[in-house]
């Protein structure tokens, strides 16, 4: 049982995020001295069904949050589950972001005070024994959709996913995708910039064309064995009425029914994320029903990281979001409601990101089976991978010590 501790100050600011846009940032001490910091990042367009964040722009507002916030946290003594109850309340008044600052923050400082790691930390909340086994690693190679200005009818990321047999081999065959993915799109012309999560952007090739090239890359023999092909469609980003749009076409529900699930077929996809809006759901029953042995039904904008709308019947695993739950125990109580359906996971980052490594320790804590960070180039997802090797030893060295 984790001793309950009296928070001595609570402390908001705002650092920039990936997009040199703002994100807030949390310092929480402890009475007995120990401090944690976290910071919360956003997307580029939330979901439907997301919660809110802050709609704070100014740091005299921030500054009001601040005083709410040590008004509310300096009366009792807290442990992680009382705190995040607490503070779930107050999101409508504060966002997401805010809470979930403040939430990651008290977790950092509690866990030094017991002398845990942030991994262990929320291992010992999730009551599960410390295994060692890596995420799949999914790294974008091909960004489109709300990544894409001007245009969102395209895939929002065709990815690659990655199994080492260390997560060096797996950062390695990263790079190695990575590099042949930029070295064709410059040699064809096609190569259009850098999105904000990593992947490029081709704004003059189809989806299609696209998927192509990517099995291209994924079949050739360096690598072959070690990577599959992961799709993030966003569908809720493609719908305009009845009808989604791809490629520039006006697709009727069954017929972009029909253009997935041959995709998925033609090119061997084993993860599928958001293969339609949240308000078709009898499509994703229908694509659940038809889905191979290999092939999972993943499962964002339809969850949003809320326990209320998991729902096994429409896919079979979930993209997990700390900032989408709002707080640390909101997204331990979506994990426990996944673990409980026999559902995978992926631990995922947003688009604007923070230094911030939090998630990697959820991954690894929750032995969740895929991680999804961000291409492997940028500051703010490469502190992530370099996160995940520290962890990776950590976990090695406490399996050894528990065996």
């Amino acid at each position: 049982m984790l001793e309950k501790r009296m928070i001595q100050e609570v402390h908001l600011r705002y650092i920039l995020n990936s997009n040199a846009g703002e994100a807030v940032e949390a310092d929480v001490r402890l009475e007995n001295g120990f401090e944690g910091r976290a910071s919360c990042p956003t997307a580029i367009l939330s979901g439907r069904r997301e919660r809110k964040i802050s709609s704070v722009n100014e740091r005299e507002e921030l500054q009001k949050r601040e005083m709410d916030l040590r008004s509310l946290l300096s009366q009792h003594k807290w442990n992680q589950d009382i705190l995040d109850r607490c503070l779930s309340q107050f999101i409508e008044q504060a966002g997401t972001d805010i809470c979930l600052a403040v939430s990651l923050a008290f977790a950092r400082a509690a866990a030094m005070a017991e002398g845990m790691s942030l991994a262990k930390y929320i291992s010992f909340l999730l009551n599960s024994a410390l295994k060692q086994k890596n995420p799949k690693i999914l790294i974008p190679v091909f960004s489109g959709g709300v990544h894409q200005q001007g245009r969102a009818d395209s895939f929002q990321q065709i990815m690659a996913g990655i199994e080492g047999d260390t997560l060096k081999k797996a950062f390695e065959i990263s790079k190695g995708i990575s590099d042949e993915a930029e070295k064709r799109l410059k040699e064809t012309g096609d190569f259009s910039g850098i999105a904000s999560s990593g992947g490029y952007l081709s704004i003059g090739i189809s989806t299609e064309k696209k998927l192509c090239l990517m099995k291209e890359i994924l079949d050739d023999v360096r690598w072959k064995y070690d990577t599959f092909m992961a799709v993030d469609i966003a569908a809720e980003h493609l719908i305009e009425g009845a009808s989604y749009w791809l490629d520039g076409k006006k697709l009727s529900p069954e017929e972009f029914y029909d253009v997935i699930s041959g995709y998925i077929e033609k090119f061997c996809i084993n993860f599928v994320e958001d293969p339609f809006d949240s308000s078709d759901v009898v499509l994703w029953k229908r694509l659940m029903g038809r889905r191979g042995a290999n092939v999972h039904i993943i499962g964002d904008d339809l969850f949003a990281t809320q326990e209320k709308y998991v729902n096994s019947e429409l896919a079979d695993g979930a993209v997990v979001k700390m900032n989408q739950a709002g707080t640390l125990s909101d997204t331990l109580n979506m994990i426990r409601a996944l673990r409980n359906h026999n559902m995978a996971m992926c631990v995922s980052h947003r688009s604007y990101e923070t230094e911030d490594t939090a998630m990697c320790d959820l991954a690894f804590a929750s032995v969740a089976e895929y991680a999804k960070i961000g291409g492997v180039r940028r500051g703010e997802r490469i502190i992530k991978y370099n996160q995940l090797l520290r962890l990776e030893e950590e976990f090695a060295e406490r399996t050894d010590e528990e065996e």
